[in-house]
């Protein structure tokens, strides 16, 4: 085949409109898919915990740490309350003993 200048246009502008479209196509595949990795990182971000939500949740974890320490003392404060009166029921009949036996 011999090149005259129509035929060398017309190959080269063949040439250069399949590589506008499969230019084309290549930004639309790429354009797909940075919108689909967008996507998925709009979702991983939306169901993440930020620092500041971190935060938050620690303390109120540390808050009912402390609440629960607080109840639990109470129950066993009951518990100590209760040695102490036996204690003292002790130390009275041990007095009233000393006592009746000083009169005897």
């Amino acid at each position: 085949m011999a090149w005259d200048s129509n035929t060398l246009k017309q190959y080269v502008d063949k040439r250069i409109h399949a590589a506008e479209k499969a230019s084309d196509r290549a930004v639309e595949l790429t354009a797909v898919s940075v919108e689909k990795r967008l996507d998925a990182l709009s979702r991983l971000t939306e169901n993440m915990v930020t620092r500041i939500e971190h935060g938050v949740v620690e303390k109120q974890i540390n808050e009912l740490g402390i609440s629960v320490a607080k109840i639990e003392g109470k129950a066993d404060q009951s518990a100590v309350n209760r040695a102490n009166l036996f204690s003292t029921l002790g130390v009275l009949i041990g007095i009233a003993a000393i006592i009746i036996s000083l009169i005897r």
